[in-house]
């Protein structure tokens, strides 16, 4: 998987297959699992596409149920059936991220090798170039909405003056509609993406859109 620490002689000991991987049993399941290594390594685009689709369309319902209006009773059922429709349906991130690490692996040893005069981190270098990471997606968009800006001086001034507090509320109520709307497209879409954005207590661009306007004057 590409990591080169190796274990210590007591973690090695307890991570040891159990006696039954090398019975007839044992061999037949380690086979049926290089088998569906094989064939997860050429089936996974088709089975990441059905389950993003999947995702995004229980997504949507969820995030966009009043809650505030449900008993604690009618939440925790929400809660129940969105770990049946989700989280219990998490096979395709798993499966990607175990192919991921595997094949980064393979591809260090492999840049190591044939480009050994390079940067010792070329390999992160080409994959950054690579230009379809969904992570780096928030700051595209907010590049371009820095772009839209630099061009309008009228709005580049508002930007620049009003408290990034305040802002959400002065776009609303100015002229710039059409940038209004880039404002809030970028919330729906990327509004839950914030720094320690696992923890549920961290306040996000839904609740306060303000970190947004602080990048964005930068």
């Amino acid at each position: 998987m590409g990591v080169r620490e190796k274990f210590s002689l007591e973690l090695k000991h307890r991570v040891q297959p159990h006696p039954s991987w090398d019975t007839w049993v044992g061999k037949l399941r380690k086979t049926r699992t290089g088998l569906s290594f094989l064939f997860y390594h050429f089936a996974i685009q088709g089975i990441v596409e059905k389950f993003l689709k999947r995702f995004h369309r229980n997504y949507d319902d969820f995030r966009h149920r009043d809650y505030s209006v449900m008993s604690s009773d009618q939440i925790f059922s929400m809660y129940v059936e969105l770990d049946a429709k989700m989280l219990g349906q998490w096979k395709a991130p798993i499966i990607n991220d175990f192919l991921c690490m595997v094949h980064f692996g393979l591809f260090r040893k492999l840049t190591e090798k044939w480009c050994a005069g390079l940067d010792p981190n070329i390999q992160n270098d080409l994959l950054a170039g690579d230009g379809h990471l969904e992570s780096a997606e928030p700051t595209k968009a907010l590049i371009r909405m820095a772009g839209y800006v630099a061009k309008h001086a009228k709005l580049k001034k508002l930007i620049e003056n009003i408290p990034a507090s305040d802002l959400m509320e002065a776009l609303n109520q100015s002229s710039f509609t059409e940038f209004y709307g880039m404002v809030t497209s970028y919330i729906d879409r990327f509004g839950f993406r914030c720094m320690s954005e696992m923890k549920l207590e961290e306040i996000d661009l839904n609740q306060d859109s303000a970190f947004l306007f602080a990048c964005l004057k930068n």
